[in-house]
């Protein structure tokens, strides 16, 4: 990795967490800023989502695929599309490989598995930022 890539260890990433479940919701939360993130939005649902994404301006977004009746996969194209700067993580349940691709090829930046989660989150979360930061940095060159 280059060095100017290399996040500073005391940097606070911003992160918006997209989850249908209120609990897990602020579950989340907690242990996102315990590792260090500054939770700037959280949301229960796709609709509306990408204008306050956007409004909040995280460095990542971690959207939950387990939201009944509503594409995280689109909300993640949407997102990507309108701030390419964001970077977005999927959260599953669910270890799908047509999900997983489908969520690369929207646009996402990570796919973290619920259940292996815990310090992997934050580490995914980093890492993405990380990601989309070169991406960007490979396409002003």
């Amino acid at each position: 990795m280059r060095p100017e890539l290399d996040l500073p260890a005391d940097l606070r990433l911003k992160v918006f967490i997209v989850e249908d479940h209120a609990l897990t919701r602020e579950t989340l939360g907690d242990l996102l800023e315990d590792q260090g993130f500054e939770v700037v939005g959280r949301s229960p649902a796709a609709a509306a989502t990408v204008r306050a994404v956007a409004a909040a301006a995280p460095d990542v977004c971690l959207l939950s695929l387990g939201l009944v009746g509503e594409s995280m996969i689109e909300v993640c194209r949407a997102i990507t599309e309108a701030a390419p700067m964001i970077a977005c993580v999927m959260l599953s349940l669910r270890d799908r490989p047509g999900e997983i691709t489908a969520s690369f090829r929207a646009g996402a930046c990570g796919y973290v598995l619920a259940s292996l989660a815990g310090d992997r989150l934050a580490w995914a979360l980093r890492d993405a930022v990380r990601w989309r930061r070169s991406r960007r940095t490979s396409n002003l060159s």
